[in-house]
């Protein structure tokens, strides 16, 4: 990183470093001894004790309300824009609605790398046994009962997935590209007015229409929560201006102005507009936490904004840069608190905050415009993790954003990936998406396309098929454990050709994705009884006229089946080519030597 960013040109002001890679580094410094915070948890576990018996949408809201007007808040030294995923720098905040087993029976060594302070632990340990009945996977085992568990559970607990398949169900999951725009277009203010006018449109005639009030109830508290959330900083940047140097009190001065306009209300800057994106990034996150949740085509949405501000003298390119420079450190501050298995069975804190650039115009035309440069230019200054960038390339894509597009690709930073509009645009009007819409696709988490704020949150496990392929040469038993997990598809040694091997492993890859089919249905139709997206159906089309919520049958599109992702397709070809042309065809080895 430090060499990296030593090939940086000086900025005008002759600083060696430009103002983002300066706080990101002292934000990678301080995340390996930043302790885990319990404020969210404790604010979560407070409210519920206060609104019990009251309807699940309500109090999913009212937790809400008390998290983001409650929380510990703070603003870096050199931050232009506020909010944060937690209450202290890089600390991770805790989420023991969704599942605190694991706290429970291996907290010592399942906290991994992530230090925790010796006060804190029982108050962690009292938190999990006031939810160990109440979370969210311990209300799903309760209700599929304890044989359809042990079966849920089996995939886990023997390798076929490569993540906790009922972690990955039950959680708040995304991969989804939010209507940021929305908001930045009308403010919340707007959008409560669209709330409450569907609240007077709804009069109470029958459990529908009751469930539908209810939701949209919960919606109302949601959006006068942001707002608040959003005042609070205006507040602090008023106090932190007063005994700053005269440069950054103008800086705060400008926060709090800023925040006290935004996100209630149309942002009217390009500072305005990054600042509300950013606000609506977080309340999805504080809500449920949603894991691919992604900005979308952020050059098209926030490049009107910046071209007034440029027109009228408001900022320079430079200014522009920097703050993209400071939301990339934003978004890489997220920290994941997982219990350590489920961390080495993902990747770690990835969470897949794509910003999709370039593509086509709704007729067609090349959208590439000065905003797609400015996001590659912070990117090579500020190398952060996150957002990832992805690019969508296309017959008229415009040649000097492809090269600088490359150019990015070289610093090695895994991004930005590429995308072609010949083959996706296609596959989303054969799903029922109109040409215009299907022409402003965007990418949600790391490949999932879909039409940004009008498709539901899609469910995603990985399924470890090399796993597959070891159990059918032991006829699907564990040679770990010596536990037979499929069915008896025959013995390896019994094989005369690869063609019996071959329909050996399709038979155990059908029986595996049968299983989870089955399993992650239950899941996806349970989840939205307890855990109902709130934040994020409020940018999601048509969730407000429906009164349901994203996950649950809200958005104009459903994209809530489960992709089955297959993890290990290269080692499993790679596996089965070297078996036919080493052991059937030119008998190198002998059956019994490969086991």
């Amino acid at each position: 990183m430090i060499e990296n960013i030593a090939r940086v040109p000086k900025y005008p002001n002759g600083s060696d470093l430009s103002r983002g890679q300066r706080l990101w580094l002292k934000l990678v410094e301080r995340r390996q001894t930043e302790p885990i915070s319990l404020e969210r948890a404790k604010l979560l576990t407070a409210s519920w004790k206060e609104t019990e018996g009251l309807p699940i949408p309500i109090r999913r809201a009212k937790a809400f309300e008390k998290i983001v007007t409650e929380i510990p808040i703070f603003i870096d030294d050199e931050q232009l824009i506020a909010g944060n995923y937690g209450s202290r720098p890089m600390a991770a905040e805790w989420r023991p609605e969704v599942t605190v087993e694991w706290v429970l029976e291996r907290f010592e060594s399942e906290v991994g790398s992530m230090k925790i302070r010796k006060e804190d632990i029982p108050v962690m340990k009292d938190i999990a046994e006031f939810w160990k009945d109440k979370a969210i996977d311990s209300i799903f085992f309760r209700y599929i009962g304890k044989e359809e568990e042990e079966r849920f559970r089996t995939l886990d607990y023997r390798g076929v997935l490569i993540r906790h398949l009922y972690q990955e169900a039950l959680q708040g999951q995304g991969w989804v590209v939010p209507d940021y725009p929305k908001v930045i277009k009308k403010g919340l203010l707007g959008i409560l007015q669209e709330v409450q006018d569907e609240i007077k449109a709804t009069p109470f005639r029958d459990e529908t229409s009751l469930n539908k009030r209810i939701f949209l109830e919960s919606l109302t508290i949601v959006i006068k929560a942001g707002i608040q959330y959003a005042k609070r900083h205006a507040q602090l940047a008023r106090q932190l201006a007063k005994n700053a140097n005269q440069k950054r009190k103008n800086e705060l001065e400008k926060i709090a102005k800023i925040c006290e306009w935004v996100p209630a209300n149309p942002a009217r800057t390009f500072w305005e507009a990054l600042q509300t994106l950013w606000f609506c990034h977080l309340f999805i996150f504080f809500d449920t936490k949603e894991s691919g949740v992604s900005p979308g085509r952020v050059d098209q949405y926030l490049y009107p904004y910046y071209k007034n501000d440029i027109e009228a003298g408001r900022i320079t390119r430079e200014e522009a840069i920097e703050l993209l420079e400071l939301l990339r450190c934003h978004f890489s501050s997220y920290r994941a608190l997982l219990e350590s298995s489920l961390q080495e069975k993902g990747i770690g804190e990835a969470n897949w905050f794509n910003c999709v650039l370039g593509g086509q115009t709704p007729d067609g035309k090349d959208a590439t415009n000065e905003m797609s440069f400015l996001w590659i230019e912070a990117a090579m200054r500020t190398r952060t993790p996150h957002p990832t960038l992805s690019i969508r390339v296309h017959e008229n894509m415009n040649e000097e954003f492809a090269m600088k597009a490359v150019e990015l690709s070289s610093l090695g930073l895994g991004y930005p990936a590429w995308f072609g509009d010949k083959t996706t645009i296609p596959f989303l009007v054969n799903q029922g998406v109109s040409l215009e819409e299907a022409r402003d696709y965007a990418i949600a988490g790391c490949t999932i396309s879909c039409v940004p704020g009008k498709t539901s949150p899609a469910r995603v496990f990985f399924g470890n098929i090399p796993k597959i392929l070891e159990l059918t040469l032991y006829n699907g038993v564990d040679p770990r454990t010596g536990k037979r997990v499929g069915p008896e598809t025959g013995r390896f040694e019994d094989f005369n050709t690869y063609e019996e091997l071959y329909e050996a492993y399709r038979k155990q890859v059908r029986y595996f994705l049968e299983q989870a089919t089955s399993d992650c249905t239950k899941a996806r139709v349970f989840q939205p009884s307890v855990l109902p997206h709130l934040f994020l159906s409020l940018l999601i089309d048509d969730c407000i006229k429906r009164g349901l919520p994203c996950n649950g049958g809200g958005a104009r599109y459903q994209q809530g089946m489960w992709y089955l992702l297959p993890s290990g397709p290269i080692d499993v070809a790679d596996s089965l080519a070297a078996i036919k042309k080493c052991v059937f065809e030119e008998k190198k080895i002998t059956k019994k030597q490969l086991m």
